[in-house]
């Protein structure tokens, strides 16, 4: 695998998110359909920021080739395949990442400290645990700002 892939995944999994909650707005969806729709946009959020993350990373550092020869994944891999968010920012940060500096979530709270807390909360073993819904409402606005923090990720780390 190249590192692109990553830039290749997390957009895939932004325009998926983005129709699973164009569908929560079909009416005809019953109630209980739209909830594990909204709770598994949320559990593929955290694989956006994830798989953004890897990309910048493999991209500062220039890695050519297969990946899975490459520093973060042969010196330094228990820090890059983390799922943990912030420990996997703070890989890229220290690793040369400087374009990563200031983003929301990371270094500046967002400005809803609701949607902040989506983010502060998503781990792996969401999925696996007992959820309560997210609205609708609330969930459009952190995949918004998600899809702001792709942008900005790759304007600064083009291929």
């Amino acid at each position: 695998m190249e590192y692109k892939e990553f830039r290749n995944a997390a957009y895939r999994h932004l325009v998926s998110c983005k129709q699973m909650l164009s569908d929560v707005t079909n009416t005809q969806i019953q109630q209980d359909v739209k909830n594990r729709l909204c709770l598994e946009v949320y559990y593929l959020s955290g694989y956006i920021l994830e798989t953004m993350l890897s990309y910048a990373v493999c991209s500062s550092m220039n890695v050519e080739g297969d990946i899975n020869k490459s520093k973060p994944f042969t010196t330094d891999s228990a820090e890059f395949k983390t799922h943990r968010l912030m420990q996997k920012y703070n890989y890229a940060i220290n690793n040369g990442c400087i374009g990563l500096r200031n983003l929301c979530f990371f270094q500046i709270p967002h400005q809803n400290s609701d949607i902040q807390k989506l983010f502060t909360n998503w781990t792996i073993e969401y999925r696996y645990k007992k959820r309560e819904n997210i609205s609708q409402d609330l969930l459009v606005e952190y995949i918004n700002s998600i899809e702001n923090i792709y942008e900005e990720i790759f304007k600064k780390y083009t291929i």
